[in-house]
């Protein structure tokens, strides 16, 4: 997939990796996902989504995974639906 291309393939630096959750995922644990993304692959590739996905949970401190104040992952907002009366 294309983005584990960029983590893996382009040699981004922790601060490129950063600016870019900073900036298109508007994520407050930026800074820390990078560094983890990057210690992760000091230690191999990153092969999957799914990989990546736990790298970025790992990333997210407990308390903020468990209030909701940290990056929700594979979770949607709820469509907010409306009821129409009949006449």
């Amino acid at each position: 997939s294309d983005l584990i291309e960029l983590v893996n393939e382009y040699d981004y630096s922790e601060e490129d990796l950063f600016r870019i959750i900073k900036d298109y995922g508007e994520e407050k644990f930026a800074k820390r996902i990078a560094n983890f993304i990057i210690n992760k692959r000091k230690e191999k590739n990153i092969e999957s989504t799914l990989e990546l996905v736990d790298v970025i949970k790992a990333a997210i401190p407990a308390k903020a995974r468990r209030e909701g104040t940290g990056l929700v992952l594979a979770k949607r907002p709820k469509k907010k639906t409306t009821t129409v009366k009949s006449k």
